[in-house]
């Protein structure tokens, strides 16, 4: 359910799809599609996912490590 509402742009649904994929609940963990559902539900403005978002570039899972964002 997560999954269609995420691709249709949901920012709630993104969000949990996200945190499917973090910690490989229901499917296999993948940080870096974890890391892209959450970009896209943090550019809608969710703010769960924008603090996500903040720590996967801190600590380097799911993406390059950047500390100056």
């Amino acid at each position: 359910h997560f999954k269609l509402s995420a691709e249709e742009g949901d920012e709630y649904g993104q969000r949990l799809l996200a945190f499917c994929f973090a910690v490989g609940h229901g499917v296999e963990k993948n940080v870096e599609r974890a890391f892209y559902w959450y970009l896209k539900s943090a550019e809608q403005g969710n703010a769960d996912a924008q603090n996500a978002v903040g720590r996967i570039y801190r600590n380097g899972h799911g993406c390059e490590k950047n500390e100056d964002l």
